[in-house]
């Protein structure tokens, strides 16, 4: 089997441009660096001076730590309201008293008891669960619902629609979540 590759004319000239250009800077970076010339900075090449020019100077490093310091102020503020309006110092919520008794209502294998309480207990937000945002992804979404809650659902949502006439109905689930 033969290889075709590259395909066509266009493409074969296409990397022979880029070899010959790659050969030249090559060699020209070898006679200069013989002849004791030194290459230009990229701060010294007009080009990039016209792009950046009238622009703030900007250091990588500082703007990381203050962008860091921001968002650990950010966290410690959410901490310090959350442990104010509870007075909390725990991370966790203690659980309330309807999930306890299921907790101890009937047997895991029959999925009841504890698999219904931890299941249960999984489909709560995790603001629900916890006084501040303990892993740092859980910093996007915390306390969405105080902001979104007066939205409610759309009133010409789709979903029933979609389930109803993409889904198959041949008595296997291939909803995702249903069991």
């Amino acid at each position: 089997m033969a290889r075709n590759f590259p395909a066509d004319a266009k493409m074969q000239h296409f990397f022979e441009e880029q070899y010959d250009k790659e050969t030249a800077a090559r060699l020209q970076f070898h006679f200069d660096r013989k002849s004791g010339k030194t290459r230009r900075s990229t701060a010294e090449d007009p080009a990039t001076r016209a792009a950046t020019a009238g622009m703030p100077r900007i250091n990588p490093f500082e703007f990381a730590i203050r962008q860091k310091r921001e968002e650990d102020e950010a966290l410690n503020e959410i901490i310090e309201q959350a442990r104010a309006r509870k007075q909390e110092t725990a991370e966790m919520r203690a659980v309330d008293d309807k999930s306890k008794a299921v907790l101890y209502d009937g047997f895991s294998r029959e999925g009841r008891g504890r698999a219904r309480y931890l299941r249960e207990r999984h489909d709560r937000a995790p603001d629900d669960k916890f006084t501040y945002p303990v892993v740092s992804s859980w910093e996007y979404g915390w306390k969405i619902n105080d902001e979104m809650g007066s939205y409610g659902r759309p009133q010409h949502a789709r979903t029933t629609t979609i389930n109803d006439t993409f889904y198959t109905r041949n008595g296997i689930s291939s909803i995702p979540g249903a069991d």
